[in-house]
């Protein structure tokens, strides 16, 4: 997909070589044959260095111009952290949002069960308003938001 939205033919080429290597890399072929365990050599362009936090470190990689309100929309455009888990994304998002030293307001879930047939046989003991605001589900807010103006906010499925 990356590359169908490339400009010119050397990034374009570039992008496909690097599609190739993550592929060999999912298909076991990087490193020739093993048991499991191979040491796979990353291409120095694509490690950062760790001098300290290396949140920060990622963040303003990827984000170079975050905070700098004019170059916001080009900072975000095409860019993205990925992480394999939704407590990894809420620590990158809370350290994204700490760097805003703006104040900002904090904007919780609806938090009550609404009765029902279902609720009257002791599903409710089950699903209490606890247990139901400590959910996170991806593509589901946390039961806690915290906004700040001028802060971007997306909502991907």
């Amino acid at each position: 997909m990356k590359l169908l939205s490339v400009e010119s033919s050397v990034e374009a080429s570039k992008l496909k070589e690097f599609s190739a290597w993550v592929a060999s890399i999912g298909d076991g072929v990087v490193g020739g044959p093993n048991d499991g365990e191979v040491v796979i050599v990353l291409p120095s362009d694509i490690v950062l260095s760790n001098a300290g936090d290396p949140l920060k470190t990622i963040v303003e990689k990827i984000y170079p111009s975050y905070m700098n309100r004019k170059e916001l929309s080009n900072c975000l455009h095409n860019r993205t952290i990925l992480a394999t888990k939704l407590d990894v994304v809420d620590v990158v998002n809370q350290f994204m949002i700490s760097m805003d030293q703006s104040q900002g307001q904090v904007y919780l879930s609806f938090d009550s069960i609404l009765n029902s047939d279902s609720t009257l046989n002791g599903s409710v003991e089950i699903h209490s308003v606890e247990f139901l605001n400590n959910l996170k589900c991806s593509g589901t807010p946390n039961h806690e938001l915290m906004l700040k103006v001028g802060t971007p906010v997306s909502w991907g499925a």
